[in-house]
Order: C-alpha cells, then sequence, then structure tokens
C-alpha cells in the first residue's frame, strides 16, 4: 500500500500527499478560478429567489392567531432562518422579499409594534426602516442589551457627568462609567 510522503500514517491520495495535503495544494494552485467562480456564482444569484422558496416558506411557517410563527430552524436571538442557494438568510427578510421585492441596501427591516414575536414572518406585521430606527425600536421594548442600562455594576449612574463615550476600532461607540474608572486608576 502506497503511504505519502508528508503523513506517512494517513492513506495516499495523489501527487505523494495525503488528502489534506492535496487539497491545499490544489486550492492553491486553482485559487483564481475558485474565487472568479464563487464571485460569478454569487452576483448572478445575489438578489434571485431560487424555485421552490415560496414552497419551503409556506412548508415552515403556522399561523397562530394574527402571527405566520416560522417553526423552522431559530437563531439564538429567536429569529427564523433558512438556507437560500447555500447561504444562511433570516426569514422575516426572505418574508419581505417574497412579498415586496428586494430589500435596498443599508435598510433593516423590522417588527411593527403590535408584533414584537421576533418569529413571526407575516408581511403585514413587517416594515422597512434605516438601522437608526432598528436601535431606536429596540430600545423602545427594552430588547437593546447595554444601551437600555440606565446605571454601571457598581450601581453609578449613566449621566452626562459621570459617563465617558469611547469609539472602539470598528467604530463602535461604548460608554464607561467615570468613577469606576477612577477608582481603577487609584488601586494603580
Amino acid at each position: 500500500m502506497r503511504r505519502p510522503k508528508c503523513h506517512p500514517t494517513r492513506p495516499y491520495c495523489a501527487k505523494g500527499k495525503c488528502r489534506p495535503c492535496w487539497g491545499k495544494a490544489w486550492s492553491a494552485a486553482n485559487s483564481e478560478h475558485i474565487r472568479a467562480r464563487n464571485k460569478a456564482y454569487r452576483d448572478a444569484n445575489h438578489d434571485a429567489m431560487p424555485d421552490g422558496t415560496q414552497e419551503r416558506f409556506e412548508y415552515y411557517s403556522l399561523e397562530i392567531g394574527e402571527h405566520l410563527i416560522w417553526c423552522g430552524l431559530l437563531d439564538a436571538y429567536g429569529y427564523g432562518q433558512l438556507s437560500i442557494c447555500g447561504r444562511g438568510r433570516k426569514a422575516h427578510r426572505v418574508a419581505w422579499e417574497l412579498a415586496y421585492g428586494p430589500i435596498p441596501p443599508g435598510m433593516c427591516v423590522l417588527h411593527r409594534n403590535p408584533c414584537r414575536h421576533t418569529a413571526c414572518v407575516r408581511f403585514d406585521h413587517l416594515y422597512l426602516g434605516t438601522p437608526r430606527e432598528n436601535t431606536q425600536d429596540m430600545l423602545a421594548i427594552g430588547n437593546c442589551g447595554q444601551a437600555g442600562k440606565t446605571h454601571c455594576v457598581r450601581g453609578h449612574p449613566f449621566d452626562e457627568a459621570n459617563t465617558i463615550w469611547r469609539t472602539s476600532p470598528q467604530r463602535r461607540p461604548s460608554r464607561q462609567c467615570r468613577a469606576c474608572r477612577d477608582t481603577q486608576r487609584e488601586r494603580l
């Protein structure tokens, strides 16, 4: 039995290499071709809904009262998920696209005020909004973890005098309690 030169304990694949090493070598040699093929596939299928999506969507949806609840896979936050063309998509975004067409770039699909059920995919319970409106909605219902906090973990208020705003490398604003920071500096 032939054994590869790279890893003699593994089975032989091709060109004197085991399967993982041969796969890496093949990918390196054909990377430009693979990248071009994948880009062409993504560009051609970016906004297209393949045949059968409507049927799959209806199969995993269950009408309960005034809601249409997604009974398929749910993410950690309770939003429905399904795979279309090998890409994971949020079910409420797919519901919007099936009812109204493509979502404009930079827009979010939000749930209307009476319907705050994240697994609801009824298209008339959804509307388009900006990321700012999405954040305001989350704050209004208390669904935005850190932004809704009024005090730090030690009980100091997050008011204008006691709050330090910083921007992370990802350009996300974060806040820090000034009193806790000063206490920490005194210990050092």
